[in-house]
């Protein structure tokens, strides 16, 4: 797996950046579980995708045509990192078991036919990928990105979620604390 570069708590948030206005955990309110459910999902691709080294376009857990969330990737470095990417989709959230991941298996099936990888291998891979995030982090990220997207309206690009991921991390380090 490509080198995985974890922000750290002491990083500076722009001040001109939208998570300035995202109101700490305890002033969000609740409601959104379906969608955080989507994006826990989501996030799974998204994780892999980082411990891949691939980067990310956008993610969201809004229903489109088709899809009930969706992860866009900014290219791909390789078949196995997309089957790797795929997989993480079938790997069991935060919020319990993996559900709506068959397109994603089929994916992975589709690539196992033309690459060396198995269909385990993958699924194995993305596993230890997001393993590699705590499950307090995925689920206060997962939390975060959904708010910020549902309730505040803001696109989730690559550097928004970068953004987002230093946030999250911030909101566990120090949970009585304002982040700035």
């Amino acid at each position: 797996m490509a080198e995985r570069y974890m922000p750290t708590s002491q990083e500076f948030i722009p001040k001109n950046f939208a998570l300035n206005s995202v109101p700490m955990p305890q002033n969000r309110h609740g409601g959104l579980e379906g969608y955080e459910n989507v994006m826990a999902h989501e996030l799974h691709h998204v994780l892999a995708a980082r411990e891949e080294g691939n980067k990310i376009a956008s993610v969201t857990a809004l229903p489109g045509v088709g899809y009930l969330g969706l992860t866009v990737l900014e290219g791909a470095k390789s078949l196995d990192s997309l089957a790797v990417i795929a997989a993480a989709g079938s790997v069991d959230t935060v919020f319990g078991e993996a559900q709506g991941y068959g397109s994603d298996m089929n994916k992975v099936t589709i690539i196992a036919g033309f690459d060396t990888g198995t269909i385990y291998d993958y699924r194995r891979q993305a596993s230890d990928a997001i393993r590699q995030y705590s499950p307090a982090l995925r689920a206060r990220l997962a939390e975060l990105l959904t708010y910020m997207e549902v309730e505040m309206g803001i696109k989730i690009t690559g550097a928004v979620f970068e953004e987002a991921l230093v946030r999250a991390q911030q909101e566990l380090e120090f949970p009585q604390n304002k982040v700035e």
